[in-house]
């Protein structure tokens, strides 16, 4: 296999994690989102005398949920930050590594 090649390999696997990183951050925007309007539904529908009042208790679960999954999102982007510098830092063992998973996801699911 020659450099080009290697770094080709290389370029790919970056763009490959930085697309996930974007998928992975668009998805906790949406989920954020979506929390907040419902969020917003609930207050709204007791203000209006519709169903029951959120209790203090409710909301500090949504605000417990809401930071959760912020740090989850915080920590998957600091593994894919990680995950990059050692491709960078390793790129054929990195190669050989996605080859080897590769191999072994295609024999268990094969």
């Amino acid at each position: 296999m020659n450099t080009t090649a290697k770094q080709d390999d290389v370029e790919t696997l970056k763009s490959e994690f930085e697309s996930l990183r974007a998928e992975v951050a668009s998805l906790a925007e949406s989920l954020q989102q979506f929390i907040q309007q419902q969020s917003a539904g609930a207050e709204s529908a007791t203000e209006e005398g519709e169903g029951e009042p959120a209790s203090g208790e409710e909301l500090n679960e949504w605000e417990a949920l809401r930071q959760r999954l912020e740090a989850a999102r915080e920590g998957g982007e600091q593994a894919v930050r990680e995950l990059r510098n050692e491709v960078e830092q390793h790129p054929l063992a990195s190669i050989g590594i996605a080859l080897g998973l590769g191999y072994l996801l295609a024999r268990l699911f094969k």
